[in-house]
């Protein structure tokens, strides 16, 4: 992988990647839970 980026590029690829992974996070969480409800019922 190239380390030639400049440091503000870096910066806005981690400001638009942060939220995607809190995004991808949270939706894992909610197919987790909405899998257990259905086991439950």
């Amino acid at each position: 992988m190239s380390v030639s980026l400049p440091s503000c590029e870096a910066g806005k690829t981690s400001i638009w990647y942060l939220p995607l992974v809190r995004f991808l996070n949270s939706s894992a969480a909610h197919t987790d839970s909405v899998w257990k409800a259905s086991d439950v019922s």
